[in-house]
């Protein structure tokens, strides 16, 4: 739930709940550009880093699709090391809406 409130605010592109998105395409207000596209953060030293790497690459990724906002379908915190470090990955849609 704390992804959920947190990245938001991290990005630049509007943030829909899968509820939002499928209203708006409905209304033709938004269409998805790519759906299940999926982001590695780059380790970070905090959850809150790892929040913000995200953030950033989802805005690049809804750039790079011509779009300005994503919805998120799922995330988790991959172990990448015997030592407990981990590595946030998310999945989300890109959408262009008026």
């Amino acid at each position: 739930m704390k992804v959920n409130k947190s990245l938001p605010g991290f990005t630049e592109s509007q943030f829909m709940t899968q509820i939002q998105a499928d209203e708006k395409i409905q209304t033709n207000e938004c269409t998805y550009l790519v759906k299940e596209r999926s982001y590695e953060a780059p380790v970070g030293t905090t959850p809150r880093n790892e929040l913000k790497r995200a953030a950033k690459g989802i805005d690049e990724w809804v750039q790079i699709d011509g779009g300005n906002a994503y919805v998120l379908t799922s995330y988790k915190w991959v172990r990448v090391d015997k030592k407990g470090t981990t590595q946030l990955e998310v999945n989300f849609h890109t959408m262009n809406c008026n």
